[in-house]
């Protein structure tokens, strides 16, 4: 586990709440981002002000001082397919355990 700003563990996103915050919005911000890779903010920061994380495959939009990044490449770098795992009608998310019927 890595340690955040404050000193603080950082507590990653599970793979449904991945889903669910790229289900939410289009775009999400850089702590965001930290916390679905399971890195501390300053991390996060200095990897985008760097330029790793495009090299990862994560676009960086910079807003005048605000960072955003498309949710659709936070999936696509964890290797989540969002058409495989979509929401049910009414908004609950269907999650499919493997070696069970769909």
């Amino acid at each position: 586990m890595t340690l955040g700003a404050l000193g603080g563990a950082v507590k990653p996103l599970t793979r449904v709440e991945v889903i669910k915050l790229a289900e939410d919005s289009p775009v999400t911000t850089l702590p965001m981002l930290g916390r679905a890779l399971g890195v501390s903010e300053p991390v996060i920061r200095a990897q985008a002000r760097s330029g790793e994380l495009e090299k990862m495959g994560v676009r960086v939009l910079r807003l005048g001082a605000q960072y955003r990044v498309p949710t659709a490449d936070i999936l696509r770098v964890l290797g989540i397919d969002p058409e495989a795992t979509s929401a049910a009608p009414g908004g609950t998310l269907t999650v499919i355990q493997p070696g069970t019927a769909a």
